[in-house]
């Protein structure tokens, strides 16, 4: 059976072939985020979620997440996609001296969104104490009707100050 080839363990030499192919994958794409539904290969992407999932489940050797590791294998794209919106926020604001992204902005759609998600994950409770510290560190504003009420208040203050009145 040796000299014929036979596979004593077909599920080894399947999770080799589909890691191979992730290797590859890595090497044209530059990371290991193979879509889930990817048009070229759609067993890859399925095979990724599959190796998140066992690893959630304790379910994959540490072997195998070693070797994942060491690709450069994400294990979770949300969090990913998080850091580079994140990175997105912290440069916008180095370029225009605030993190008021507009909802809808022409210039990355999706980091106006990504801050309007932000400021509602916040209103529902939904954000992490770290996250809401990490953005805090870089000026990021939770409610802009509020702080231009305040901004307007001041404004209004002042010129009672030194007119006497508020018309």
């Amino acid at each position: 059976l040796d000299k014929l080839g036979f596979c004593w363990y077909p599920k080894e030499e399947s999770w080799e072939e589909s890691f191979e192919k992730l290797r590859i994958y890595k090497e044209k794409n530059g990371n290991c985020d193979v879509p889930q539904k990817h048009k070229s290969d759609p067993a890859l992407g399925q095979w990724v979620g599959v190796q998140r999932r066992s690893r959630d489940n304790g379910k994959l050797s540490a072997e195998r997440i070693q070797r994942l590791d060491e690709l450069g294998f994400c294990w979770d794209l949300l969090s990913k996609a998080w850091e580079q919106s994140f990175e997105k926020i912290r440069i916008y604001k180095e370029e225009n001296g605030h993190c008021d992204v507009p909802a809808i902005y022409k210039d990355d759609p999706a980091l106006g969104k990504w801050v309007s998600v932000q400021r509602r994950s916040k209103r529902r409770g939904k954000i992490s104490a770290e996250r809401i510290q990490r953005l805090d560190e870089i000026g990021f504003c939770w409610d802009v009707k509020e702080r231009e009420w305040e901004e307007n208040f001041q404004k209004l203050r002042l010129f009672k100050e030194k007119n006497g009145n508020c018309l």
